[in-house]
C-alpha cells in the first residue's frame, strides 16, 4: 500500500474519505476506520512523504478562506459552549442544585415582565425604526423578549446569528 491514512480530523467528509480511499486502494469504510489522530499530526503518508494536519489546514485556508473561517467559528463556538456548560455544572454542583435550577434562579427569575407601558414607550421612542406600522400591528411583537428591528424589519425572540445575517444581507441587497 502506497498511502496510509492516519487521520482526517473532525473536518473529514464522506467525499474526502471516498477520494482518499480510492487513491490509497482501499474502501471508504477502511479509510473511515483509520481516522485516528496520530500524535505527530500526520494525516497521510505517500511512500516516505508525510502530510500533516497543519499543512492541510494551511492549504485549505489559502484555497477557501470562507470555509476555513467557518470551521474556526464553529470550533470557537463549540469551545465557548463547552466552557459555559462546564462552568454552569460546576456552580450548580457547588450549590447543590441542577443546572436547570441554577439557570432558573439566576437568570429566568430576574427577567422582568414586559408591561403595556413598556411596549408603548418602546413604540414611541422607536417610530423611525418601525416605518409607519401601528402599535396594534406591532405591539405583540414588541412585547416579545427580546425584540429587534433591523431597518424596520422585526425579529422576535432569541435568534441565531444566521437569522440576523440573512435579514442584514437582504436589506443590503435592496
Amino acid at each position: 500500500m502506497i498511502c496510509r491514512i492516519l487521520s482526517c480530523g473532525p473536518a473529514a467528509t464522506a467525499i474526502g474519505s471516498l477520494v482518499l480511499a480510492a487513491a490509497c486502494g482501499g474502501t471508504a469504510s477502511q479509510a473511515s476506520l483509520r481516522h485516528m489522530q496520530s500524535e505527530s499530526g500526520v494525516v497521510a503518508r505517500i511512500g516516505e512523504r508525510e502530510i500533516t494536519l497543519a499543512q492541510v489546514d494551511e492549504r485549505a485556508r489559502r484555497s477557501n478562506m470562507s470555509a476555513y473561517q467557518a470551521l474556526y467559528d464553529a470550533r470557537r463556538s463549540a469551545i465557548e459552549e463547552m466552557i459555559d456548560e462546564a462552568l454552569l455544572e460546576k456552580e450548580a454542583q457547588s450549590r447543590g442544585v441542577t443546572t436547570d435550577e441554577l439557570v432558573s434562579q439566576e437568570i429566568e427569575s430576574k427577567i422582568a415582565e414586559v408591561t403595556e407601558e413598556d411596549v408603548q414607550a418602546f413604540y414611541v421612542q422607536n417610530q423611525a425604526r418601525i416605518h409607519g406600522q401601528t402599535l396594534e400591528q406591532i405591539g405583540g411583537q414588541i412585547g416579545a423578549t427580546p425584540a429587534f428591528f433591523i431597518n424596520g424589519r422585526h425579529l422576535s425572540g432569541a435568534q441565531p446569528f444566521e437569522a440576523f445575517q440573512k435579514i442584514i444581507e437582504e436589506e443590503i441587497e435592496n
